[in-house]
């Protein structure tokens, strides 16, 4: 990225907003993630002069905030606008949502890496977790974080649901200092790219 560090910078006021947020009793806010992962696919530049039969290769992102400005302003005028939003019914409401979560889960690699699993080794595509780790070890690092996402969607869904944001962080040690055991510098840094990402 050119200007990363504005992408850096709004994570840092987040957490800072956060920070006030909670010495007033505030709700917190957080990221959208379904909204960013639709907005960067959105705005992801695909090349155009790629060999017939190959799938086109990413030359960039178009980074701009003027997006990120207008959706933030629609939020704060929704306060403004409740019996307006009224008059929308739910079953519309559900199928942007539906819709929105069915179209980000593309280019998701924990998900791609999951269908590999049921799918014959010869339809595997031609991708850096496919090429560069073997298949075995692809599919045990899936098992990995599928173990872990559903441990977490235990917790979160239990009693010691407060417990969840450390159950979380446990996962960085587990990366850091459990998965070099089993996988090399290069297979981690290969697989472990995904929006699940702490694993």
């Amino acid at each position: 990225m050119t200007k990363g560090s504005g992408f850096h910078f709004d994570i840092v006021l987040l957490c800072f907003i956060n920070f006030v947020c909670g010495v007033f009793g505030a709700p917190f806010m957080g990221p959208a993630c379904v909204r960013t992962v639709s907005h960067t696919s959105a705005l992801t530049v695909m090349s155009s002069t790629h060999a017939p039969g190959e799938s086109p290769k990413i030359k960039g992102v178009r980074e701009q905030r003027l997006s990120a400005i207008v959706v933030s302003i629609l939020i704060g005028l929704s306060v403004l606008l409740g019996s307006v939003l009224n008059l929308v019914s739910k079953a519309v409401l559900y199928g942007i949502f539906l819709y929105m979560g069915v179209s980000s889960t593309a280019g998701i690699q924990f998900l791609e890496r999951f269908i590999l699993v049921l799918m014959p080794v010869k339809h595997h595509p031609n991708v850096p977790y496919v090429k560069k780790v073997r298949t075995w070890k692809m599919h045990s690092f899936t098992g990995i974080q599928l173990v872990m996402l559903i441990i977490l969607w235990v917790v979160k869904q239990s009693p010691v649901a407060l417990c969840f944001p450390f159950v979380l962080m446990l996962l960085i040690p587990i990366r850091l200092y459990l998965l070099p055991y089993g996988f090399n510098n290069q297979e981690l840094s290969v697989v472990s790219v995904c929006v699940f990402g702490c694993l």
